[in-house]
């Protein structure tokens, strides 16, 4: 028969085995689809599966007509079953339990799914008002920036407001003409662990974006390796061969196998191609020694590139020591230099300790400043000894004038200490995945210690930070006032990112000697933010003139990421 074709979020998916259409039903095999679903499969021998996704988990028994759904039992008319020693599902019934939705195309033989929206609002017009009650003259319970995204907790089709939960349970109201319910995306998650070893790809004129190494190969998307150049995939056979045409040749090949056929003559390629979360991936030279078309590698970039050189390049010169850019909504890299070589970071370790606040913290909890805390040197939001100020007013003053007071001050009302504060502070970071990153002090200040991080790393720890709209309402206002006993205090943001960069976000700024100019940027366009951690720079008007540049080069080269399209 004609092999079915399977859509998932618009994306075509290829699988290792064909789906099967039986009793007016398709199976999938079990463990290919769900991963490219993005679902966590669990098998328990001798015939228990499990998939999760979400909130949702489904079981069932290979062979039995009933599953289990979210802990209710369900009846199935066609069971899971092996094949061809594979384990083969039900699409629908699977997908649906899953929280996705299906449907078919019998004339073309298509089957789309669409995995359920996660149940999210993005500010599409910000700053805004997050309110107690679904009324412009409610109390405001926080302010967050264009791109924060907000869990929704109920919602009524035509009406005005949404009640969506803040993090730590609290719940408030946001009037939906400034927001939009978030759509599917593609899914990235089983791409993203392939991708900690990477190169970068460039095709046809275009940044294609980071590429797999594996064992000393740079592996490469085939279908948008070969659609830049002006080529064309296609499925072939039943269904699991893949014929890509390019300049007259035809290269027929099969996921695992490392022969294919050249204009119907075998040929060896060096190692089998990959089919990693429903994408197929081939070694970069096979594809160029194959087809016709010429391959360049640069050492200094670590960029493959198939076909003349020239159009968008993946990895700009810079100034700076070392970069990353990064998009916010799926983590996925999309440029980089020095990104893992450890540095002092400066103020952007404040970033942490605005998250560990958010986190841990009550906003409207009454900090005492120490006489430790008013001692700090350097930016400061000249704190006394003795005064008192709410968590609120010390995060305002952390994160727009990197007063160093208020991140001890913030330090010792969680922990006890500086040093006890270090310690979750790097606690955090491990459970972030920031694996090269070692706090000493809630500052930033390093004059007598040597804390360090990544360009990497860091992104991780903001990446965390920007999904968390509490954090968000700290990081982006001009200007703030916190009133006092010796008069009000004004808090203007000395990050000029902020300021002047059309689109800003966030994040944070910093400066010592010992780590020079450092940036952490955050920006919104055409429904997708970006984000570039910029570490070393050398003064501070290079530092942000070379973040505008990179910024912009960022909003270019995700329109062109292989991943994001």
């Amino acid at each position: 028969m004609q092999p079915l074709s399977l859509y998932v979020n618009g994306r075509e998916l290829y699988l290792p085995q064909t789906p099967i259409l039986q009793e007016n039903r398709v199976l999938v095999p079990m463990r290919a689809y769900l991963e490219s679903l993005g679902a966590e499969v669990g098998w328990e021998p001798p015939n228990l599966v499990t998939a999760r996704m979400g909130e949702h988990t489904v079981s069932l028994r290979i062979g039995q007509y009933t599953a289990q759904v979210d802990g209710r039992e369900v009846p199935l008319d066609v069971p899971a079953q092996i094949i061809a020693d594979r384990t083969y599902v039900p699409l629908r019934f699977l997908s649906e339990g899953l929280g996705a939705e299906v449907g078919y195309d019998g004339a073309t033989r298509t089957v789309t799914v669409v995995t359920a929206p996660p149940g999210q609002l993005e500010v599409i017009d910000g700053p805004l008002n997050v309110r107690a009650e679904p009324s412009t003259t409610a109390p405001i319970l926080t302010t967050v920036p264009v791109g924060t995204r907000l869990d929704i907790v109920s919602e009524q089709p035509g009406a005005e407001w949404t009640q969506v939960a803040l993090p730590g349970g609290t719940l408030g109201w946001v009037a939906n003409r400034y927001t939009r319910t978030v759509g599917s995306e593609p899914v990235v998650q089983p791409l993203l662990a392939l991708l900690e070893q990477r190169a970068y790809l460039q095709a046809g004129g275009q940044c294609i974006g980071a590429v797999p190494l594996v064992n000393n190969l740079t592996y490469v998307p085939l279908v948008e390796a070969v659609e830049a150049l002006g080529g064309s995939v296609r499925r072939a056979g039943d269904g699991t061969a893949i014929a890509a045409e390019l300049g007259g040749r035809q290269l027929l090949i099969t996921p695992d196998s490392a022969t294919a056929t050249l204009n119907g003559q075998a040929v060896a390629l060096s190692a089998a191609p990959l089919l990693v979360g429903g994408r197929p991936l081939i070694p970069a030279r096979d594809l160029a020694d194959h087809l016709g078309v010429t391959l360049s590698w640069s050492d200094a970039t670590r960029t493959v590139t198939l076909g003349p050189a020239g159009g968008t390049t993946c990895i700009p010169d810079i100034a700076a020591q070392a970069y990353i850019l990064v998009d916010v909504a799926t983590g996925a890299v999309l440029s980089e230099y020095n990104a893992r070589a450890p540095r002092a970071i400066a103020s952007t370790t404040k970033i942490m300790t605005a998250l560990l606040a958010v986190e841990q913290g009550h906003p409207d909890a009454v900090v005492t400043v120490s006489a430790n805390a008013a001692s700090q040197p350097g930016t400061s939001v000249y704190l006394r000894a003795g005064e008192q100020r709410t968590l609120r007013e010390l995060l305002y003053g952390l994160m727009l004038v990197s007063g160093n007071d208020a991140a001890v001050a913030i330090a010792e009302h969680l922990a006890g200490s500086e040093e006890a504060f270090a310690r979750r502070m790097n606690l955090r970071a491990a459970e972030l995945g920031a694996q090269n990153t070692y706090f000493v002090t809630a500052s930033g200040l390093d004059d007598d210690v040597n804390p360090y991080s990544t360009a990497e790393d860091l992104a991780r720890i903001s990446l965390a930070s920007l999904r968390n709209p509490l954090f968000r309402s700290y990081m982006y206002l001009p200007q703030a006032t916190i009133p006092g006993l010796w008069g009000n205090r004004q808090l203007t943001n000395s990050n000029l990112f902020v300021l002047r960069y059309p689109g800003a976000t966030g994040v944070k700024n910093g400066w010592t000697e010992k780590a020079g100019y450092t940036l952490v940027a955050s920006a919104w366009r055409d429904g997708r933010e970006v984000m570039l951690v910029l570490l070393g720079g050398e003064s501070r008007s290079a530092l942000y003139a070379e973040a505008y540049s990179l910024m912009d080069h960022g909003f270019v080269l995700a329109d062109q990421s292989w991943l994001l399209r």
